[in-house]
């Protein structure tokens, strides 16, 4: 039996795939996914771009590096504590960036606490991007 090509999408979705895992692993400080992914993923590009037949192995190898990243990434990612809020609950979680600025912040550190809950009430008004100030 002559092996198939394997077609053009089902390549660059296991790719893209494999650089999704990636991305999210380095946004999570995922160390070991990342390890596991960049230790096979210049042998895999190498196997599955030319628009050929796999040999037996080659596949094998594919299958092998599939199977390692993602129940590596899946023990990472069961490892992580992750804290999900209803939308009605946003206001309880901290922004990265102050609401007005950091100028505005560091022209007024003493009125810190009450820049955070006029803040607070400006995201209830005026919902989460505040664009009505």
């Amino acid at each position: 039996m002559v092996p198939k090509i394997i077609s053009f999408d089902v390549r660059v979705g296991f790719l893209k795939s494999v650089e999704m895992l990636k991305e999210v692993s380095a946004l999570l400080s995922m160390h070991a996914s990342l390890r596991v992914i960049e230790a096979g993923w210049e042998e895999a590009v190498a196997q599955i771009a030319p628009n050929r037949p796999l040999s037996r192995q080659e596949l094998q190898n594919l299958i092998v590096y599939a199977d390692k990243v993602v129940s590596v990434f899946v023990a990472d990612a069961t490892a992580l504590s992750l804290m999900a809020l209803a939308p009605g609950h946003a206001d309880y979680s901290g922004s990265e960036t102050p609401l007005f600025g950091k100028a505005v912040d560091d022209a007024f550190p003493s009125a810190a606490p009450r820049l955070l809950m006029l803040g607070v009430a400006v995201r209830r008004v005026c919902g989460p991007r505040a664009s009505c100030i």
